[in-house]
């Protein structure tokens, strides 16, 4: 799958890109708008990116696993080393205290990251701020040459590096 950005100050201009990639055979979930206007952008017909992926949610998620599976082998060696593991009436707390500090780690982090834009569109919140709008494309090989001569017609549509 492809993956393009395209910036625009014009919502109507991009309907008409929207339109038109539907009459080549993309889908509609394979193109969304990233904008501070959501409204407008729903107004205009097409697809905003969703909220959660405006946020830095999985990624968060990812490093909380990450830290959650560090304490949670720290905490099993540590009772290994006191020899607390050698019973099951010891040793299943500990294990039920290390998943625990696991699933905790990934929610503390995953609240973190509903806090924080995705880290992917840092590079374009300064034309967000003033006005400009995100169009995100995702298309398989065979539609690049379409995706291409659309987006030929309409200069005011600009590929960006995200």
């Amino acid at each position: 799958m492809n993956h393009s950005y395209y910036l625009s100050d014009n919502l109507d201009e991009l309907e008409v890109v929207h339109d038109e990639l539907i009459d080549c055979g993309l889908r509609d979930r394979n193109i969304h708008i990233l904008s501070d206007a959501d409204a407008d952008v729903e107004r205009h017909h097409i697809r905003p990116v969703n909220s959660v992926s405006k946020t830095g949610l999985f990624s968060y998620m990812v490093r909380g696993a990450v830290i959650g599976s560090v304490l949670a082998i720290m905490m099993i060696a540590l009772a290994d080393g006191f020899g607390l593991n050698g019973s099951v009436t010891i040793g299943a707390p500990m294990l039920a205290g290390a998943i625990a500090i696991f699933g905790f780690c990934i929610w503390e982090a995953g609240l973190l990251g509903f806090h924080h834009r995705n880290h992917k569109f840092d590079s374009m919140q300064a034309a967000l701020s003033y006005g400009e709008h995100l169009l995100i494309l995702d298309y398989t090989p065979k539609h690049q040459r379409f995706v291409e001569r659309v987006l030929r017609n309409h200069p005011r549509v600009c590929s960006v590096n995200v």
